[in-house]
């Protein structure tokens, strides 16, 4: 067992992907069926989202250290001494960020895992060696929320699991069917000279992803044990997991303010393009 946890900096994120790999489909699909033009926007966007993980590649220095002394972020040259750490927790946000918080002579210290190598397990696991008194008790802490929201209902187990495996199951076809559709609105933008092809597989996406998340928890408010929540319990339960945000509704439209001018420049930017 190592004395140390050093965290870096991760070399490719899944934005990085998400970013790139659409723009790679389209330079090799579209080889000698589009115009020049084509493969420069590709490789310009290439270009801009490739900097960021070059910059990761070429810093490759030390940006957390976690040893027996204490977690030190290197980042702001600041140490924190286990003598005073308490309730360690890693935190996964709703909006898919993590971070290390804990308590330092009662203020709440949180550091930014963001785009570092590193797992919530691996840190848990290392802490563990040095003192695992100083985790915080998460499963304690849940059963006690979930106590106070469900009122002592005997189904809170089955609630708890229900949810979790939503959440899970959730993240997951949502990001493939990003990856899936980004790529095929790209393939038919190739393939069909009309200039609307990929602004059209763009709004689908959105479309069908909304449709989709809305239906999804509709389907978790109808399902066993949780159906005979009230409204009030569900709502609690789903922030309680980072499912929701309590400003949800002002964040929703929000984003759906930023879909639309988004998906009206593309429509723009395509019938441009499409005249060059």
């Amino acid at each position: 067992m190592n004395d140390k946890l050093v965290i870096r900096k991760v070399l490719l994120t899944e934005e990085d992907i998400f970013r790139i790999v659409p723009f790679v489909i389209l330079f090799f699909i579209g080889w000698g069926k589009v115009p020049d033009y084509y493969f420069l926007i590709a490789i310009g966007f290439i270009a801009v989202y490739s900097i960021a993980p070059i910059k990761r590649f070429i810093d490759r220095k030390p940006q957390i250290i976690i040893d027996k002394s204490g977690i030190h972020n290197l980042r702001t040259r600041t140490t924190y001494s286990w003598e005073y750490i308490r309730n360690v927790n890693i935190e996964l946000r709703s909006s898919g960020t993590c971070k290390l918080a804990f308590e330092y002579k009662n203020p709440t210290v949180v550091l930014d895992l963001e785009k570092l190598k590193t797992s919530p397990e691996e840190i848990e696991d290392f802490i563990k060696t040095i003192d695992p008194n100083k985790l915080k008790d998460e499963e304690k802490e849940l059963k006690r929320d979930l106590e106070k929201i469900l009122k002592n209902n005997p189904d809170s187990a089955a609630i708890s699991t229900t949810i979790k495996n939503y959440k899970q199951k959730n993240g997951w076809i949502i990001g493939v069917a990003f990856f899936v559709f980004m790529a095929l609105a790209i393939t038919f933008q190739v393939i069909y000279p009309y200039p609307f092809s990929f602004a059209l597989g763009w709004s689908l996406m959105l479309v069908l992803l909304i449709y989709y998340n809305k239906n999804a928890e509709s389907r978790l408010r109808d399902s066993e044990h949780i159906c005979r929540l009230s409204d009030k319990q569900f709502d609690e339960l789903l922030i309680k997991f980072s499912l929701k945000q309590k400003n949800d509704k002002k964040n929703k439209k929000l984003i759906y303010v930023a879909m639309f001018i988004i998906t009206g420049l593309i429509f723009v930017a395509s019938y441009f393009l499409s005249n060059l």
